[in-house]
């Protein structure tokens, strides 16, 4: 996506923790984690349920340290978005389609410009935490 990495900086300089969760390989997904500098992945082989992410989502909010209602899920699939609705973490889709997704951009672009409205929407919970789901990594 383009503008991922400019989005991620943004983030870090604002001290919030990132974490990506796929269901690629880890070796492949640690390449684009230490390229966007994003400190925790959860990959395919970290969780026992390959096909629902809601066991890496639980890792993800472990490692995170932090509450379910404190952590932004930001997925491209409603299979990214589901299991995180599921455990009551808010979500954001990238996606041209409709989606149950509290907060929907057509592009990463779009997000990366309306997150001062995420911000203002949840200021008392958006602590420090956001969560990427990808399972095709793209820088």
């Amino acid at each position: 996506y383009p503008g991922v990495k400019k989005f991620i900086d943004n983030l870090k300089n604002h001290d919030i923790k990132c974490c990506i969760v796929t269901r690629s390989p880890r070796n492949y997904a640690q390449i684009f984690a230490e390229a966007l500098g994003i400190e925790y992945v959860i990959a395919y082989h970290d969780v026992a349920n390959k096909k629902d992410k809601t066991e890496a989502y639980f890792k993800a909010k472990q490692l995170l340290r932090t509450y379910e209602r404190d952590i932004f899920v930001v997925g491209d699939e409603e299979a990214d978005i589901l299991p995180a609705e599921k455990l009551s973490m808010n979500t954001i889709r990238i996606t041209k389609e409709n989606s149950i997704a509290k907060y929907k951009y057509e592009t990463f672009q779009d997000f990366s410009d309306g997150i001062e409205e995420v911000i203002a929407d949840n200021y008392n919970i958006l602590v420090s935490e956001v969560v990427f789901s990808w399972d095709s990594i793209q820088l």
